[in-house]
């Protein structure tokens, strides 16, 4: 007895170089040969690649990134019981298993890959701000310039909080498929939101290729983490909520558990749990006018007072949420499921929840210094918060039934489409504090592997060695502003002049050349001949420097 399979599957990772091939298939059985049922659903099997029929080999070209995607294909493929995984026992479990297996493996790799590509990208960024001038200024002292800095800099913040907090449930052995579902999506989409911004400051040096550009490589593989384990759509639509609704209630699973029940105690059983839901909500509703209304009524732990405001409002979130799904599930019921943006919205609602709660127990537990990471977290705080509000408002404006959205205003304390947002004041802070060589900056960029050489030791070296001379520059402004070196032909020969008049020593001049060298190393980019042949930085910062005096 057996299965007899065909497929068709277009893109699949590992295809190519696969010696297992996994495949989930919805079986029917039409001669009823395993018992009375016609479809018995999703099944999981593994197949050897050198089982008759199965067809593995034919490659992807993904972005241009090289790792092996592929097709794999079948027609009529006989599948013996043995290849269902369980056995034929488990036909029509698949579902579970595949969710199992996700909920361990879409919680690592893919988030993974939004926080280093968002680790790279603000390290590259905030170091090339600092160095790169214009009008005599770090262009990281510009507003606009700061508004980017601001946004990847928090975001980082909240990545490597998401990422600690997940990876640490993963390694106790737990399977969260819905917190591995937020993660995969959350952290992909910020990497993908702090890599854009990264791209707009660091413009014309960020879209040429070369050795030097630090971006492009993660910018073109970013949405492969998009794509795949499960599309973000999908992710964001079907699988948050709609997961954690059955998932996290504390008598959904078990209403419809007795609901599909053949036993001759389910109705009475059935009745002992709606009585337990509709006291369970109205609980939530009671929780929820409280918190909503009488702020003194929201809890904070935190022993530290720049966490418990945060604490407060993630608690007053929370409780809004809970009456918006009760009300959801007992006026929509299934059709809640089809009504994908609302679903999305309470997802959303939840998940930027997680990523609040994941940023204050990293802030408590895992910052060295608190004093200099405060503008990181109250970034991320607040923008999460921010989110999750919008959601909620956005959720309540368009539900479908009039009376139930005046209740959910009622009951949420949500009159207005107004929603705090973070302030100019807080993004300079953020945005200067990123320009600093200290610990926060070494925690949040601790994924990107320096070697010597690579654009991220170019970067970083002139960083660097701007700080160590801040004070020299400082003296050096003040001496060009009281009297100008004219013509100014470089920062060379402004600087020879200094030293002849005594501004600067000669060990002073040293250090500052040395970090000019550095700086133009690392504004420049990678230049090729006509026919796309790298040149060294030497000869084209040679050719740099002779045009400068030429001109």
């Amino acid at each position: 007895l057996g299965l007899r399979v065909s497929w068709d599957k277009r893109y699949i990772t590992l295809a190519p170089i696969a010696t297992v091939l996994g495949l989930a298939f919805k079986v029917f059985d039409p001669d009823q040969l395993l018992g009375d049922k016609f479809e018995h659903g999703i099944t999981c099997a593994l197949l050897p690649k050198s089982h008759p029929g199965v067809e593995l080999g034919n490659r992807h070209d993904p972005m241009g990134v090289r790792f092996y995607n592929g097709t794999t294909r079948g027609q009529d493929v006989f599948i013996p019981m043995d290849f269902v995984i369980g056995g034929q026992k488990n036909i029509g479990r698949g579902w579970q298993m595949l969710v199992s297996c996700l909920g361990a493996g879409r919680g690592i790799s893919l988030p993974a890959m939004g926080v280093a590509s968002a680790q790279s990208a603000f390290k590259g960024t905030v170091e090339y701000s600092f160095v790169r001038e214009q009008f005599g200024l770090p262009i990281g002292r510009f507003e606009g310039i700061q508004e980017k800095m601001a946004d990847i800099a928090g975001k980082t913040f909240l990545l490597e909080s998401m990422r600690v907090l997940t990876t640490e449930g993963l390694g106790l052995g737990v399977k969260p498929s819905v917190v591995t579902a937020i993660a995969k999506y959350h952290m992909t989409e910020l990497g993908r939101d702090v890599l854009n911004s990264a791209m707009d400051v660091q413009a014309g040096k960020a879209i040429q290729r070369g050795p030097q550009n630090t971006l492009a490589g993660g910018y073109s593989a970013l949405p492969i983490a998009i794509t795949v384990e499960g599309a973000n759509i999908l992710t964001r639509n079907l699988m948050i909520f709609g997961q954690g609704a059955m998932r996290c209630h504390p008598h959904l699973k078990d209403m419809v558990d007795l609901i599909h029940s053949n036993e001759s105690s389910a109705d009475a059983e059935f009745n002992k749990v709606l009585r337990k839901t509709i006291g369970f909500s109205v609980k939530n509703a009671f929780r929820s006018l409280g918190k909503g209304y009488l702020p003194f009524l929201r809890e904070s732990e935190s022993a530290l007072p720049e966490v418990r405001q945060y604490e407060k409002r993630v608690n007053s979130i929370a409780a809004k949420l809970a009456p918006l799904a009760d009300l959801s599930l007992a006026v929509l019921g299934g059709d809640l499921k089809k009504a994908e943006l609302l679903s999305a919205r309470l997802g959303d609602v939840m998940s930027y929840l997680y990523g609040a709660m994941a940023a204050i127990r990293f802030y408590e537990q895992r910052i060295e210094d608190r004093k200099l990471a405060l503008p990181y977290f109250e970034y991320a705080m607040q923008w999460s918060l921010q989110q999750a509000d919008q959601a909620i408002v956005n959720f309540i404006n368009n539900f479908p039934n009039t009376a139930t959205r005046g209740l959910m205003r009622l009951l949420t304390n949500t009159y207005t489409n107004s929603v705090k947002g973070i302030s100019d004041d807080l993004v300079r802070e953020l945005s200067l504090a990123s320009m600093q060589d200290n610990s926060v900056k070494d925690q949040l960029t601790h994924l990107v592997r320096v070697i010597p050489g690579d654009g991220n030791d170019i970067n970083e070296q002139a960083f660097k060695a701007k700080h160590a001379v801040a004070h020299l520059l400082s003296k050096v402004q003040k001496a060009l502003r009281k009297e100008p070196v004219v013509p100014f032909i470089s920062f060379e020969h402004a600087l020879n002049k200094l030293q002849e008049k005594g501004v600067v020593n000669a060990e002073e001049a040293a250090k500052l050349h040395d970090y000019n060298e550095k700086r133009k190393l690392a504004v420049r980019v990678d230049e090729y001949t006509f026919d796309l042949e790298l040149l060294p930085a030497s000869q084209t910062l040679t050719a740099v420097d002779g045009g400068k005096n030429a001109a």
